[in-house]
């Protein structure tokens, strides 16, 4: 799982932001739905792993996009092909929530009777169950000797782990 260095400034912002989880901790664990993206790889001998690199594509790589929903008892995954811009943002906000930009906030703020946005501290990941999610199917694709040789392969062995 990937982390930021952990300095003063952002002791204070997970200080400040855990203090307003507990504050409105309902907002978080109730009827909430959490996003993320991640990038996976397999290597010259078909191991697989998560990839820290860039949002770009790049060789032997597969980006995925997540939801989780603790009110609808649901969750979603589906490749993103090309740069995870805020053109895929919207079109995957037809169906899901996810992360915002300047374009996707403009689109929340159309639909703000329908999608309701909870604000995440900078650099607060440790909230996110799906950091620990994709953590976690690194460690399987390990333990369990599962092997991609091609794009496709890969994508395969990523949902049939999801």
């Amino acid at each position: 799982m990937f982390r930021t260095k952990v300095n003063e400034d952002i002791r204070i912002i997970r200080r400040e932001g855990a203090k307003r989880c507990l504050r409105n901790l309902h907002q978080y664990v109730e009827n909430v739905t959490y996003c993320d993206t991640q990038r996976f790889s397999y290597d010259e001998k078909g191991n697989i792993a998560l990839n820290f690199g860039s949002e770009k594509e790049e060789a032997n790589t597969v980006l995925v996009w997540c939801m989780i929903s603790s009110f609808a008892q649901m969750s979603a995954l589906c490749r993103v092909n090309g740069k995870f811009d805020s053109n895929n943002y919207k079109n995957i906000l037809w169906q899901y929530p996810v992360h915002r930009r300047k374009s996707v906030n403009e689109f929340l703020a159309e639909h703000k009777r329908n999608i309701f946005v909870v604000d995440l501290p900078k650099s607060f990941g440790d909230i996110m169950p799906l950091e620990q999610l994709w953590l976690e199917m690194s460690i399987k694709f390990t333990e369990e000797n599962v092997k991609a040789s091609s794009l496709c392969g890969l994508e395969r062995e990523i949902t049939s782990m999801w």
